[in-house]
């Protein structure tokens, strides 16, 4: 779900802007239209030198940085701060000639320390020294009579060898000539040698920044504050005549008591009113505490714009089914709850609700491991399995693999994604009727009764239809195709809807196979990480011998397959549901997308 926003509109003497604009920074629940655009903090060379520094700082932090206290405080931070930006310039300076210099030394050892008094009397003649590095399939086809080259060192790949060549002679390898150090090995350790001691000394010093890391990220937020006010006091635009300026700005309308308050403290007048549909309104998302887990699923795609639905609700029903129906395995679905539980503790300490999310995604795939086709690590639960707890746990399958039963694991998969499809067709009625009136609805409708006509016709000997019954959804296919027609696009005039109601008819006709068949992926994954996990334990099985150390060895073996086919699966269960969710349920819930993001004026740094 969605806020319900209210837009506002402030007239203020300019005289009292400043302070009028403190004071709504410190509700924290204003949304200003200015700051939507991209602020350049980074044309400004303050915020430049600033923020560039705290970056540093932050990169090469000491592992136990101290902060700061007292007389130590009181420092030139500019200063402090184009220090740190020379040290980095000196850093890459010196990591740059460390290179060259390793590279040297690699080349050094391939052609050892030469003697340059003959290389010098060798160019006194007119001859030059070249090394050069072939493939080994290259230089086998290379002219040795003519080329004559002097091997010098062989690889795996590669052979370098040296040429002795004439000024005139035009060299016809297809490879370059590599470089040729001058230094010795022993001058180019002892350049390797000070360029270490100096990159030491230079990183010691850069360290040293982590002392200044709070001062630096407490100025860079402050600048960043202070940039936003000017990006608001430039874009409200001056009414010279008044010598007022006029501010627009959104909130959540649950707000409105506490932005009134404040706004009477003051000597200004303000103006607050609902949204238009020509309003860029910003999109604050609102849903309950289970909802809210799956938001991040949502702003994967896009948010939706202030006059449409929020899908997440339906988001957070359907992805978890689609997530187990695609990983399928019990004991898989028991690691994934493992680790968010151990996450949720430790390494999600800081995003508690992706933890969550990924618990309930383990949970929902622990129950559908049970009840579709009955999977634990790659233990498929048959009934005429010899153990006998594999037996007890096949009572729990409720959609077996069969082909038997109607619903087994295949046809379930297609159910699903006909049920997501026709609630999202429902979505599109009830979003058109809110937005867009009841005739225009009545397109959608048609459509609705379209796909469930079509369907149930096409399942005549499942459901067991009679006579009459066929009769009346083939009326009903047919009222649907006319409502399509007929209103389709309201825009149009009555004859010109009837004559482009066929691409709109196609595209439902087409749409419906195609979107419905792409819920086929749910059964293939979870057939695909099935057979490999079923395939994982039957090798580490053969490999179980006599000897204590075979059943290491297949231990070993089921912890790395199973690992692996867990991670191949996770991936899979996690991309293809948002493919199903992103393009066959959004485009038949006519989902348009395209919302901004509210995002609160509030001071980056609290300071006490």
């Amino acid at each position: 779900m969605k806020a319900r926003m209210k837009k506002i509109e402030i007239l203020c003497p300019q005289t009292t802007v400043k302070p009028l604009l403190n004071e709504l920074r410190e509700l924290e629940c204003l949304h200003f239209e200015a700051l939507e655009e991209d602020i350049k903090f980074l044309d400004n060379p303050d915020y430049k030198l600033f923020h560039g520094a705290y970056q540093l700082a932050a990169k090469n932090q000491a592992e136990s940085p101290t902060t700061l206290t007292g007389d130590a405080q009181e420092i030139n931070l500019t200063e402090h701060t184009k220090q740190i930006i020379a040290l980095e310039e000196e850093l890459k300076n010196l990591n740059s000639k460390l290179k060259k210099n390793s590279q040297k030394l690699f080349l050094k050892g391939i052609w050892g320390d030469y003697d340059l008094s003959k290389w010098t009397k060798l160019e006194a003649v007119g001859m030059k020294l070249k090394f050069f590095r072939l493939a080994k399939s290259q230089f086998k086809k290379l002219n040795t009579a003519e080329a004559q080259p002097i091997l010098i060192k062989e690889e795996e790949e590669h052979y370098y060898f040296a040429r002795i060549i004439s000024e005139e002679e035009v060299d016809t390898f297809a490879s370059e000539a590599l470089p040729m150090p001058l230094e010795s090995i022993a001058d180019l350790e002892q350049e390797k040698a000070q360029l270490n001691a100096h990159l030491a000394k230079a990183q010691n010093e850069i360290k040293a920044a982590s002392l200044y890391l709070a001062d630096l990220e407490k100025q860079t937020l402050t600048l960043q504050d202070k940039l936003k006010e000017e990006r608001i006091l430039e874009s409200s635009y001056p009414l010279e005549k008044l010598n007022t300026k006029h501010l627009k700005c959104w909130f959540n309308e649950l707000n409105e008591d506490l932005v009134q308050q404040k706004l009477n403290e003051y000597y200004c007048a303000y103006k607050i009113s609902s949204p238009s549909s020509s309003d860029p309104v910003p999109v604050l998302l609102s849903n309950n505490k289970f909802n809210k887990l799956f938001e991040p699923i949502t702003e994967i795609f896009q948010l939706p714009h202030y006059f449409e639905f929020d899908l997440t609700p339906f988001i957070a029903v359907f992805y978890p089914i689609l997530f187990a129906y695609c990983l399928g395995d019990a004991g898989y679905g028991f690691i994934v709850s493992a680790v968010a539980i151990f996450g949720y503790f430790s390494f999600f300490k800081k995003q508690r609700g992706l933890a969550l999310l990924t618990l309930v995604l383990g949970l929902s795939t622990l129950v559908m491991g049970f009840i579709k086709s009955g999977s634990l690590f790659g233990i498929p639960l048959l009934e005429s399995s010899s153990l006998p707890w594999v037996r007890s746990l096949s009572n729990l399958v409720l959609i077996p693999d069969n082909s038997d039963y109607f619903f087994n694991a295949f046809n379930v998969a297609l159910l699903i994604g006909l049920l997501q499809i026709l609630v999202g067709i429902i979505i599109a009625i009830v979003k058109t009727w809110t937005y867009k009136g009841f005739l225009p609805a009545l397109a959608q409708m048609g459509k609705l009764i379209i796909v469930i006509s079509s369907v149930s016709l096409f399942l005549e000997d499942t459901l067991l239809l009679t006579e009459s019954m066929m009769l009346f959804l083939k009326l009903g296919l047919a009222a649907g195709i006319a409502m399509v027609m007929l209103f389709h696009d309201m825009s149009q005039h009555l004859f010109s809807r009837l004559g482009s109601s066929v691409l709109p008819l196609f595209f439902i006709f087409t749409g419906l196979l195609g979107d419905v068949l792409s819920y086929v992926r749910l059964f293939a994954l979870g057939v695909t990480s099935g057979v490999l996990g079923l395939v994982v334990n039957q090798i580490g099985t053969d490999m179980m011998g006599d000897s204590w150390y075979s059943y290491v060895g297949a231990i070993a073996f089921l912890i790395f397959g199973h690992s692996l086919n867990l991670a191949l699966a996770v991936l899979g269960s996690f991309i293809h549901p948002l493919r199903l969710t992103f393009v066959e349920f959004y485009n038949n819930a006519q989902f348009e997308g395209g919302g901004k993001a509210f995002e609160a004026f509030t001071k980056s740094i609290k300071i006490n």
